[in-house]
């Protein structure tokens, strides 16, 4: 047997709860899972959804288990749609303090940028939410993604022809 940590009890809010997502919480207290017979849905945003609402409501272990189904989705499913919707969910309806889901999610959406950034909605939510932006370029540099800056002038130019990245100053001094 199973036991359901919570830190409150989870009360219906018809103003912030989505009614699909707080029925996912309720279906978790009984069955220890929140999809469907089959399993959970594989969707960014569903999980994304339990897990504001399991923070939301106090609710650890569902907490905990959207947060591994998340990552699975991430790893295994993720649709280029779903990633559009996974942010604005993760970026609005989870709680700055709470920085789990908006890390991996960066990270994910650093590691795929050039696939993604050939999607308006993606596109889209980056230049409205300039703070996840910040997120994803901070990942894309720990990765060694953004080119270095000159040490001597400070700054970097892109080839037009070949793409390869130096600095103008050098580039004119050669």
């Amino acid at each position: 047997m199973i036991t359901v940590q919570l830190t409150r009890r989870p009360e219906f809010d018809g103003n912030t709860d989505d009614v699909e997502t707080f029925d996912r919480m309720m279906t978790f207290f009984y069955r220890q899972d929140y999809g469907t017979s089959d399993g959970p849905d594989d969707t960014l945003p569903v999980h994304a959804k339990v897990y504001a609402i399991a923070e939301k409501h106090g609710v650890a272990n569902l907490k905990e288990l959207a947060k591994q189904y998340y990552i699975a989705s991430l790893v295994r499913y993720w649709r280029v749609s779903d990633m559009a919707r996974a942010i604005m969910v993760v970026n609005k309806s989870v709680p700055a303090q709470i920085d789990g889901l908006k890390q991996i999610t960066a990270f994910t959406v650093a590691k795929h940028l050039a696939r993604l950034i050939e999607n308006n909605d993606i596109v889209g939510v980056l230049a409205a939410n300039p703070d996840f932006s910040i997120r994803v370029t901070r990942a894309m540099n720990s990765m060694g993604v953004l080119p270095k800056l000159c040490a001597d002038h400070n700054n970097v130019l892109p080839c037009l022809q070949c793409g390869h990245v130096a600095c103008h100053q050098c580039y004119e001094e050669d």
